[in-house]
């Protein structure tokens, strides 16, 4: 069990800083596409709005899946729910609009 616990703290880390660059330079995106416009840009005019909204959460959740791992009285049920969450987390990022790579200037 502290096997299947150290992966998962393992995989909810790499997950966060994933989700983190992801937040980060989808932010930086929409803030471009903002600062281009002098009106009021929709959440759906954003190339990353509804994303950044989808995604707001994940860091916190991570965050506790981490720190409730990291307890010494993890229980099996803990350790299912961890696993459970962050292949949620997984699927539901990989189901994000990608982002461009360094060498597109599409925004």
């Amino acid at each position: 069990m502290e096997n299947k616990k150290t992966e998962l703290i393992d995989s909810a880390e790499t997950l966060l800083e994933q989700v983190i660059d992801y937040r980060d330079q989808a932010s930086a995106i929409d803030a471009k596409v903002k600062n281009q416009s002098d009106n009021y840009v929709p959440l759906d005019n954003l190339p990353y709005g509804e994303e950044l909204i989808r995604t707001k959460e994940f860091p916190e959740k991570l965050e506790g899946v981490i720190v409730a791992l990291d307890n010494e009285n993890v229980s099996k049920e803990d350790i299912e729910n961890a696993q459970e969450l962050i292949e949620e987390l997984v699927e539901a990022l990989s189901d994000c609009t990608d982002l461009p790579s360094n060498d597109d200037d599409e925004f």
